[in-house]
């Protein structure tokens, strides 16, 4: 529901109005709800033991002699009957399967168009945004979850009150037409934006909780048939009634304080006209995202001689009654300044063209390898390309055959040296060397990139205003080698080696034939 308002007032056109979206999600996960076997080796014969056509008919799998090879089976276990029902595979109900989450959310805005002179445009406003519902799901208890890992104490139990009200986002921006007949426009602004989270941390939190889908592993005992009965007996019921004692449950969570994310702009721009179809124009601009979302493991100790988490196998956890706490916080950021510029020429006497190029000046961000120095993980992003260069033309010949080109040039994208190892048991210190040195956040730099594309179309006239067109395309003409991603592991024999990447960026040549019918 929108509700948009103007009002018409001398030099001025005020906007104001309002939204409201009843969003409402729901739906059945069970995930593992089956369980999973780990196998220490593929057999030999996987094909006969489990044929194609028979990927979801159990009954004609040949599990006979895997029991050697099994190492342990992992399954899900949540309490069925009631709420989501529909297409859920339980008539009953999927009960704590189910996603049960309403995030209603509220938007009301102000704005204001001030033609100040007859060269100078100001406006100016504020937008104001709720999110209900994104970090508080329903049906989780709260709890008191208190970790002190040595570094300091804080409590990452559940909370249903963990909502965002501070989300003001003004405004402002103008325009000046320098020469009064716009060959020569200044323009700029500065102002502030948030975004809502996407959906899965949400659900992660309703349903990954320890509260109502729980998790059991159960080891390889040694004993025949572990393959076909690896639970030995035990049901679902026994586990959700806690009649079988279950291991430490890895839950997700938000922080107490989450914050939306957002982002604030400045950019500063001018056009110049050139003639009667040509243009230039530059605009430098900055913008600074932060209350990024990022997920670390919050149980684990501190250790003050390495900065990093004491080794899991040798200190445990500071709550071993909990397994890994998947603690989402909104403590990471990005900053990007850039210096963005252009020609154009507009379609004239047969042609067009357009150039482009922007210069990177800052491109930095947060990692999280280190949960307890996020400082230590600001550094330059991997998504920093110092130059981006494009050109395109288009070129109308004789006999309605138009030809196009385009030539796309990038510096290569820095990228992460790590080592491989797992030295403290919880996935961090990836940076960090076996004699304590720390690889440099993004150390490696990546090949720059060169591709240029061709395209060549013919229409045919059929009757009235019927065309046949013929279309012949050529991508990557020179087929130079661009690469997209690289190993960036010391100790690896590929070691800063390209690997496949299969985006459109950088394939080898190729072609395609098309035809269009227009009317």
């Amino acid at each position: 529901m929108r509700a948009d308002f103007t009002w018409h007032l001398g030099s001025h056109d005020f906007k104001f109005g309002g939204e409201y979206l009843k969003d409402l999600h729901t739906g059945w996960w069970m995930n593992v709800a089956r369980g999973r076997i780990s196998f220490a080796s593929l057999p030999t014969d996987i094909e006969r033991r489990f044929p194609l056509d028979a990927w979801n008919n159990a009954s004609r799998w040949d599990l006979t002699g895997l029991d050697a090879s099994a190492l342990f089976y992992e399954a899900f276990f949540a309490e069925e009957g009631g709420q989501q029902r529909g297409n859920c595979p339980n008539p009953a109900g999927c009960g704590n399967w189910s996603l049960d989450i309403p995030r209603p959310q509220w938007g009301v805005w102000f704005g204001d168009t001030w033609r100040v002179s007859s060269r100078l445009t100001v406006n100016y406003g504020a937008r104001y945004d709720l999110d209900l519902g994104a970090m508080a799901p329903p049906l989780v208890g709260e709890t008191d979850v208190i970790i002190d890992n040595g570094l300091f104490t804080e409590n990452v139990g559940y909370r249903n009150d963990i909502k965002d009200f501070n989300n003001v986002s003004p405004r402002a921006g103008f325009n000046y037409d320098v020469s009064g007949n716009g060959g020569l426009v200044i323009r700029g602004g500065a102002g502030l934006f948030y975004s809502t989270l996407h959906s899965n941390p949400t659900f992660d939190q309703q349903l990954w909780n320890g509260q109502r889908v729980l998790t059991n592993t159960f080891r390889n005992d040694g004993r025949p048939g572990f393959v076909r009965d690896p639970t030995r007996g035990i049901t679902g019921e026994d586990v959700v009634s806690g009649r079988v004692p279950l291991p430490p449950q890895g839950v997700y969570l938000f922080n107490h304080d989450h914050q939306l994310p957002a982002a604030f702009q400045t950019v500063i721009g001018v056009q110049k006209q050139l003639g009667q179809s040509m243009s230039v124009d530059a605009d430098l601009t900055h913008a600074r995202n932060y209350d990024i979302q990022s997920s670390i493991d919050s149980n684990l100790f501190y250790d003050p001689a390495t900065g990093y988490n004491k080794p899991l196998a040798t200190f445990g956890r500071p709550r071993p009654d909990y397994g890994q706490l998947r603690y989402r916080s909104s403590d990471a950021k990005t900053e990007e300044l850039k210096l963005a510029t252009s020609f154009t020429r507009r379609f004239r006497d047969n042609w067009q063209a357009g150039l482009t190029y922007t210069l990177m000046l800052v491109g930095e961000a947060t990692t999280s390898d280190n949960p307890f120095c996020r400082q230590c993980e600001w550094g330059l992003a991997s998504d920093f390309q110092r130059h981006t260069f494009r050109a395109n033309g288009i070129y109308q010949l004789p006999f309605d055959i138009t030809v196009a080109g385009a030539y796309f040039y990038g510096s290569g994208n820095p990228y992460q040296g790590t080592w491989s190892w797992n030295p403290f048991g919880s996935g961090a210190g990836t940076r960090l060397r076996p004699d304590g040195s720390l690889i440099p956040r993004n150390n490696l730099q990546g090949e720059s990139i060169h591709k240029v594309d061709i395209r060549a179309t013919k229409e045919i006239a059929l009757f009235g205003s019927v065309k046949l067109s013929g279309i012949a395309e050529l991508f990557n003409v020179f087929n130079h080698a661009n690469y997209g991603s690289y190993t960036g592991t010391e100790n690896s024999v590929n070691y800063q080696k390209p690997v496949q990447n299969l985006a459109t960026a950088y394939t080898p040549r190729s072609g395609q034939l098309a035809f269009k019918l227009s009317f």
